[in-house]
């Protein structure tokens, strides 16, 4: 992918929309797909913003229901439902699978194996479940200071920022398997991982900064940083690297990661 592609209209519509059917379950017209088809990883500057139209829905959920006078814990459980809706539950799956197979003592093929495994085991429930509530009650905990508009409008940029944040760790870590979706998907290019970067951090910053203090959004994009950098790490020692569903959950654990850092606003 050269710069002018990637400063084309044509170019950035074409892999927004490769972006967005991939990563929500939102219809998108058939004639935005660029022919013939790129790989998923040419779309990787696009995640961001397939970020914040994945967060459209749930964002007006959340609003919504703050408007309408429930608790806050109430709306930020509806939010969050309605995002797993939005995509489908594709990271959700990935983070479940991923605390099946890097948990316990297993060699590398196993641990893969496991994750191939559709079943959910016991350590995955456990890691989706503390992940779900963290999210909801960290995302409560921002409703409090911020209020409905002010949270909503955090929620698409931290929508944006993680999957900005999954593309740099797709780039950053090579593929465990010479087979299966992210291998197929190819790999991002560098200058397409940082472009995602700098969109999605541009995305937080304007949405966040009104409503947040400085210090919270620091503190939430360093909890972000360290939950990458230690999920990285952790499956380089046990399985040599990401898979799809190791992306899955870089980008549920860079949202929440920077929902904690988020909610020290009061």
């Amino acid at each position: 992918m050269n710069d002018e592609s990637a400063t084309s209209p044509t170019g950035i519509i074409g892999r927004l929309a490769i972006a967005t059917g991939f990563l929500t379950r939102l219809p998108v017209p058939g004639a935005l797909f660029p022919a013939p088809p790129l790989p998923l990883a040419q779309a990787a500057d696009a995640f961001a913003l397939a970020g914040v139209i994945a967060a459209l829905i749930p964002a007006f959920v959340l609003l919504a229901a703050s408007m309408l006078g429930m608790p806050d814990l109430v709306s930020a459980v509806l939010a969050i439902a309605a995002l797993a809706i939005v995509t489908g539950g594709l990271h959700e799956d990935g983070l479940a699978d991923c605390g099946d197979g890097l948990a316990g003592y297993h060699e590398r093929e196993k641990r893969l194996e496991i994750m191939r495994d559709s079943r959910i085991g016991a350590h995955g429930a456990v890691t989706l479940v503390l992940v779900l509530l963290l999210r909801v009650a960290a995302l409560s905990a921002i409703l409090a200071h911020a209020g409905g508009l002010g949270s909503a409008a955090i929620l698409l940029g931290v929508a944006a920022a993680s999957r900005a944040g999954m593309a740099l760790f797709w780039f950053a870590t090579p593929s465990a398997r010479h087979e299966g979706l992210s291998a197929s998907a190819g790999m991002p290019q560098k200058t397409a991982a940082l472009r995602a970067q700098l969109i999605g951090l541009a995305i937080l910053i304007v949405t966040a900064l009104p409503f947040a203090p400085a210090g919270s959004l620091l503190i939430g994009l360093s909890f972000a940083a360290l939950a990458l950098y230690a999920l990285r790490r952790v499956c380089l020692r046990q399985i040599g690297g990401q898979t799809g569903d190791v992306l899955g959950a870089a980008q549920l654990l860079a949202e929440c990661a920077l929902l904690c850092g988020l909610a020290i606003g009061g």
